[in-house]
């Protein structure tokens, strides 16, 4: 003869043991995903503490500092693009020509707390300089954190994660 009683205490305990396991699952996966969402924050925190600031000369030659506000150092720190409030078609930057090679737009690192510079050029469509200084230009800058992702920032917008440059 079957004890039911026993047998529905030992259904009873299984079915116990089998909710504790998935609580201890969901708990478990909700604790993970705070902390990845609480490293997410804190990468794009450290991300937004690296900006640059732009000086124009009356000539149209521009000093771009990028600055590395964050906490720890950064990789392949490079300015790659610049442009004038209202580019026209055929607008492009270089490098100054008498800073240029002096002052390059990419670097292999930048410690935490420093910054490099980069003179640069606007040209028009026909590859003259712009001889004209504008109150707002538009810059991007991309590099890569301590932890391997890379980041860019156009302007004065937050840094967006991108893929890794093919160059």
């Amino acid at each position: 003869m079957t004890d039911w009683w026993s047998f529905g205490q030992g259904v009873g305990v299984g079915i116990a043991g089998t909710a504790m396991s998935v609580w201890g699952l969901l708990e478990t996966r909700a604790r993970n995903r705070k902390a990845d969402q609480d490293e997410d924050r804190s990468a794009v925190a450290e991300a937004s503490m690296v900006h640059f600031k732009t000086n124009g000369s009356a000539t149209g030659s521009y000093m771009v500092t990028i600055i590395n506000g964050s906490p720890r150092e950064l990789l392949w720190p490079e300015l790659v693009d610049f442009k004038r409030p209202e580019p026209q078609p055929g607008d492009s930057w270089a490098l100054n020509p008498f800073m240029g090679s002096r002052l390059p737009p990419r670097r292999q690192h930048l410690p935490r707390g420093e910054s490099f510079k980069v003179s640069v050029v606007l040209k028009a469509a026909d590859d003259l300089l712009i001889e004209r200084r504008y109150g707002r230009v538009t810059c991007t800058i991309r590099w890569c954190d301590a932890s391997g992702q890379w980041w860019q920032r156009t302007g004065t917008h937050d840094p967006l994660r991108i893929d890794k440059p093919q160059s």
